[in-house]
């Protein structure tokens, strides 16, 4: 639920004041447009937030490190993963957990530091594989 600063003050003045210690900070982050304040920066992830996601991180160091979030948790930073098609998630993790992903991310990844290279939304929907990949995991 979204309040308006009237309400949000009304209804949970001590939650507010809290808040208000940390105002400052709250304004400058990243978030969008039409967030107040105090309310959760991004509401992407909001809309996808009873659906169980792949959480991965944006830099990759030897490995692609995937966590499995189950359809509460709202992820708050890095790339995250939803079910689209009647494949499951655990195709899109075996996919990007891959040598043929790590090939193609060391390709086209831009380098953080020598050792980690980091990777965006659109480089993972860009990761063309052989269709067959999919075959045993077909119903």
């Amino acid at each position: 639920m979204r309040y308006k600063p009237i309400e949000f003050s009304t209804q949970y003045p001590f939650a507010e004041a809290y808040l208000k210690k940390f105002k400052n900070k709250l304004d400058v982050r990243k978030k969008d447009k039409s967030a107040e304040w105090y309310e959760y920066g991004r509401s992407q992830a909001l809309s996808h937030m009873y659906q169980e996601k792949l959480l991965l991180s944006t830099v990759v160091t030897n490995d692609v490190e995937i966590y499995q979030l189950d359809k509460a948790t709202i992820p708050y930073s890095g790339i995250y993963i939803t079910r689209k098609t009647v494949f499951p998630l655990a195709c899109a993790q075996e996919l990007l957990k891959s040598d043929d992903f790590k090939k193609y991310v060391k390709s086209i990844g831009i380098n953080v530091n020598g050792k980690s290279i980091r990777i965006t939304c659109k480089d993972i929907n860009n990761f063309g594989f052989e269709r067959r990949r999919l075959d045993p995991w077909k119903n």
